[in-house]
């Protein structure tokens, strides 16, 4: 792709923005412009129709994503006005600090910390703590660590067990456990349901028969494409 993903300028150009838009346009146009170049949109005449559409949609695609991620780490979109600084009030000059202790407050603080330390150590030495029963460590460090172990064994079997029970996305499913599993889709055409960039395809039963899950909004449970039947049955 010409110019690489950080292109934004051409995004702006593909959908029809002005490089100050906000966010909530970038959505909009991008949508918008997804379902223009969408192969099902122009049936069986697309590539005559409209040559390059799908490398096009791909590098849209590409960009809308660097765009969004640059939203995330700077809080505006690339080519707006970059946020006023931040006021903090009542700050005063920065040549301004702290008047520093005089020293002879200095030494009377770690005078009386010395003293401290010395009572410390006559009246609770710390060797005083080591003098425990020998049997009730041993008995402790005997019961704990066997039950700690059965605890974190048993949360790993609940959380494989949870993740064995996930739905997951296969062909032949039907539209209603495509709707429980997925939510209502963006949009529905011809067999064909759309979330955003990704899609699932139903044939004349109303069964899975295909899908894409795109990065940018990937399908629950489901991996890009379909597995073909030498993949399904490879152990």
């Amino acid at each position: 792709m010409a110019g690489g993903p950080t292109d934004f300028l051409r995004l702006y150009q593909e959908l029809g923005l002005a490089p100050g838009a906000s966010l909530d346009d970038l959505r909009r146009a991008y949508r918008r412009r997804v379902s223009e170049l969408h192969p099902d949109r122009v049936g069986m005449s697309y590539s005559a129709t409209m040559p390059g559409a799908a490398e096009r949609l791909q590098q849209i695609t590409a960009l809308y994503g660097a765009a969004t991620q640059f939203h995330r780490q700077h809080g505006r979109l690339p080519g707006s006005a970059a946020p006023p600084p931040r006021i903090v009030p009542n700050q005063g000059p920065p040549h301004e600090t702290e008047p520093r202790p005089a020293r002879g407050h200095a030494r009377l603080a770690w005078f009386l910390m010395l003293i401290g330390l010395l009572i410390w150590f006559v009246w609770a030495p710390p060797w005083a703590d080591n003098a425990t029963d020998p049997d009730a460590v041993t008995d402790a460090s005997t019961h704990a660590t066997p039950n700690a172990t059965l605890e974190v064994t048993e949360d790993d079997e609940d959380a494989t067990q949870a993740r064995a029970a996930a739905p997951v996305l296969r062909l032949g499913m039907s539209e209603d456990a495509v709707l429980a599993m997925q939510g209502e889709p963006v949009g529905r055409d011809q067999g064909r349901w759309d979330y955003g960039p990704s899609w699932i395809s139903f044939d004349r039963k109303g069964n899975v028969d295909d899908w894409y899950s795109s990065a940018l909004r990937p399908l629950k449970g489901a991996t890009r494409h379909p597995a073909s039947p030498a993949q399904a049955v490879e152990p």
